[in-house]
């Protein structure tokens, strides 16, 4: 449930919700129908959209861990399929015509991508060249007495020009490469 900074009225709105920066006024029409939490929030490619990814299950009866959506009535915008994901969407940015995702996740689209994408910003096509893989707990051993966490992207950034990425999450080598946790 939501409300205003005045208290009422509360909305029942599960797990997204929208609001006017200027007043906190709460979005009456901005409703999309959200299975399970929201982990990354990113202004989409065109004015009045958003992409949200996370643990979600699906929005407005679409299963997918990536959507993007419409602000004026949380519908899905027809023209993006999201990759498929086996695993959660915790970050995203959108660079140019380029939406880089990251999170727990080992394959898209039924192909090997471990914990960062690349997409086409209007279509969610993926980027088949950018495939930087993610691979291996930081701390957990075999053997260990400690729970195993997932292995990928926790946070990351891009610079403007999309030639440069920061990442940091659970992982000990990126490509190859021992890059424990960054």
């Amino acid at each position: 449930m939501v409300a205003p900074p005045t208290g009422s009225p509360i909305q029942v709105q599960p797990n997204l919700f929208a609001f006017a920066a200027t007043d906190g006024t709460i979005s009456s029409t901005f409703t999309p129908s959200v299975e399970k939490e929201i982990r990354a929030v990113e202004p989409g490619p065109v004015p009045g959209t958003v992409y949200v990814g996370g643990g979600i299950a699906g929005i407005n009866g679409q299963n997918g861990k990536l959507f993007l959506l419409n602000l004026s009535d949380g519908s899905i915008v027809p023209t993006f399929d999201d990759p498929p994901l086996n695993g959660a969407v915790n970050d995203l940015a959108l660079v140019g015509d380029t939406l880089y995702v990251g999170g727990i996740f080992t394959t898209a689209a039924g192909q090997p991508y471990q914990g960062l994408l690349a997409v086409d910003a209007m279509t969610g096509d993926i980027d088949p060249t950018f495939n930087i893989n993610l691979t291996e707990n930081h701390s957990w051993t075999e053997g260990g007495n400690f729970a195993r966490a997932g292995v990928g992207t926790r946070e990351f950034d891009v610079d403007p020009t999309g030639s440069t990425l920061a990442v940091v999450g659970n992982f000990r080598e990126a490509d190859g490469l021992e890059r424990r946790q960054m």
